[in-house]
């Protein structure tokens, strides 16, 4: 047996780490600053009109909610139609930098929406981010939000965000979505608001100033392209934000998620857990059918897609060959988690695409209590109680909350969105809710009541300003797995 020689206890020497020593440069304490965790968090919005500003001003809602933080949005353009009126505002003159009555008028409202904004961050208790969105397209109007935020009674960060589009089609699809949805064109002809659109732009075109003000902290996005430049961004802007911002596009595109197909030996669980199956039990026959189906759903599903958006002109086009020789389902992109039965739906449904494993995707850990059956009264346990109160951040013993199960499927949510093709995810009840809450925008305290049916494909489709649709596909009748519970909110595997 080797033995180690014993130094006695007073000749051991501990010496002190040597450290290089860094040089105090004003950069360095500047980020050191910039690195820390802030409580109240401003964003910014800076662009033209039809630059996409509102789009992310409600894709970062959605985005820092679904996290669990207090956001709000305080669009100038919602209190000018509220105080002036959407008709008596529309006009393009409205916006002239010669029209003085008007352009003090804009001052007053922007003013007023700043205030409203700061009463309401100052006034938060929790983790808060209050969205500016305006135009803000002087750097004389962008110091003046700064300076106010700075003297307001409450620390807080401040952080620009400007939209630049140069691209003509891009800029087209924004022009026509503002001139859809927005309450200023209501009663014009399309070709009547293009119109005023444009000169409405023009006006702010002879004032306008991008951004070049190194000593602010700010993001600049091209196209709603991956092209940005940041500067100053540290911290969970630069993890969160900066990754989201570089996802985020107005393609269309379907996402299907599905729960995992039935697996073998699954029975009825207890009042929360609809049911209990081992975690390496293979797909049963009814699991294996709706792998079948769900095969045949999103290759047909895949093939409608292709064949909308090919060019018939152009006889090299990548979809057009994918169509013509039967290989649509090549395209897209297949997530699932690392649980056996997740890959084996995916792999038993020969998509003809490759399959993507992740932890990332598992299901919520329910620490101890895994394996409770329906004889168990969850409901008594003390835990049950403050769960009921705080759904959101209260782990189950010995496992996971929902706020952990939204940390890691942060990156999955980067990846699913980032994409310009079709994409499906295989997972579980507990994930499957986290991510509908996400794309529908649920508040998160209702998070666990989401219904996640089994045997079918839920189908979310891009909607106005950033929002999904959701259609549920019912691909197998209810599963008859004894004793399972549809109404109950997730599963287990032990």
């Amino acid at each position: 047996m080797l033995k180690m020689k014993q130094t006695p206890h007073h000749e051991h020497k501990f010496s002190s780490p040597k450290y290089i020593a860094t040089p105090d440069f004003h950069h360095l304490r500047e980020r050191e600053l910039l690195t820390e965790n802030v409580s109240r968090l401003v964003l910014v919005l800076v662009g033209l009109p039809a630059r996409g500003k509102s789009f992310v001003a409600k894709k970062l809602e959605g985005l820092l909610r679904w996290k669990g933080l207090q956001v709000k949005i305080f669009n100038v353009g919602s209190y000018r139609r509220t105080q002036i009126g959407a008709k008596e505002s529309a006009n393009a003159d409205f916006y002239s930098a010669e029209n003085e009555e008007a352009k003090q008028l804009r001052q007053k409202l922007a003013q007023d929406a700043m205030q409203d904004m700061l009463t309401w961050i100052c006034g938060q208790t929790e983790e808060a981010v209050a969205i500016f969105d305006a135009t803000n397209s002087t750097n004389q109007r962008r110091l003046q939000t700064l300076k106010a935020c700075q003297s307001a009674e409450k620390p807080m960060t401040v952080v620009f965000i400007e939209c630049i589009c140069e691209d003509e089609q891009v800029l087209l699809a924004n022009m026509n979505q503002k001139i859809l949805n927005s309450p200023d064109f209501q009663g014009l002809s399309h070709d009547e608001a293009l119109e005023s659109l444009k000169k409405r732009i023009e006006n702010y075109q002879k004032i306008y100033e991008t951004i070049d003000d190194d000593r602010l902290s700010y993001i600049k996005l091209f196209n709603f392209s991956s092209k940005i430049l940041t500067n100053k961004i540290y911290g969970s802007v630069s993890k969160s934000i900066v990754p989201a911002l570089m996802a985020w596009h107005i393609g269309t595109r379907p996402i299907w998620l599905a729960r995992c197909g039935t697996p073998v030996g699954a029975v009825g669980g207890s009042e929360i857990f609809p049911f209990i199956a081992p975690k390496d039990a293979p797909l049963s026959e009814e699991g294996l059918m709706f792998a079948q189906l769900l095969g045949e759903f999103v290759n047909s599903r895949c093939k409608t897609w292709y064949s909308n958006r090919v060019d018939p002109s152009h006889n090299n086009d990548e979809d057009l060959v994918r169509l013509n020789d039967g290989r649509v389902g090549a395209g897209f992109k297949v997530l699932t988690s690392t649980v056996p039965r997740a890959y084996q739906t995916a792999v038993a449904a020969q998509f003809g695409a490759k399959v993507e494993q992740t932890p990332n995707l598992n299901p919520l850990d329910v620490g101890v209590m895994n394996g409770f059956g329906s004889s168990d009264k969850v409901s008594d346990l003390e835990w049950y109680q403050v769960w009921k109160e705080k759904p959101l951040f209260t782990r189950f013993p010995g496992g996971e909350s929902y706020a952990d199960v939204v940390s890691r499927l942060e990156p999955c949510i980067t990846d699913v969105e980032q994409q310009m093709a079709p994409v499906l995810v295989i997972s579980h009840v507990s994930v499957l809710q986290v991510l509908v809450a996400y794309f529908l925008r649920t508040p998160m305290d209702q998070v666990h009541n989401i219904q996640i049916p089994m045997n079918s494909v839920l189908e979310l489709t891009p909607a106005i300003d950033g929002k999904w649709g959701l259609h549920i596909h019912r691909l197998l009748e209810e599963t008859h797995i004894p004793g399972y519970c549809a109404t109950s909110q997730k599963d287990q595997t032990n």
